[in-house]
């Protein structure tokens, strides 16, 4: 049983072991979460995927459409429709508005055409249109 302890999480399910709940058992001994005895170790080509996702998110800009719920100085909410490639439900959210946008406010309820992008932490509106009837 000591030499299980030193071997990856994958390898704890060893011949004298004759069940699924032995291996969680073995695994909650040595301090290791059940769940993790069925992940593969991270490779070196997993983390780059992982981390050029997250520069593509933060440099990419999306698009969507939805209605104006509240127009204030510095941000907008918007109820808008499923987006995709971000894997969102629909929902109403608050995204932050530059100047140039918070100047040209819409009023509550207008149906609109809008662009937005991760910038420095927070979802921001690149632009935004009404959309006409």
């Amino acid at each position: 049983m000591a030499q299980t302890m030193y071997n990856h999480p994958a390898t704890l399910a060893t011949s004298h072991m004759t069940t699924a709940e032995d291996a969680a058992a073995m695994a909650q001994t040595v301090h290791i979460h059940p769940a993790t005895l069925a992940t593969p170790p991270m490779t070196t080509a997993d983390a780059r995927e992982i981390q050029q996702a997250a520069v593509d998110t933060a440099t990419a800009t999306y698009s969507a459409q939805g209605a104006i719920a509240r127009w204030g100085d510095h941000e907008v909410a918007i109820a808008h429709q499923a987006i995709p490639a971000l894997r969102w439900p629909p929902m109403t959210m608050t995204f932050a508005l530059p100047d140039a946008l918070a100047s040209r406010p819409l009023a509550k309820g207008s149906a609109v055409n809008f662009s937005f992008r991760l910038q420095d932490g927070t979802y921001t509106v690149s632009d935004i249109q009404p959309v006409q009837p």
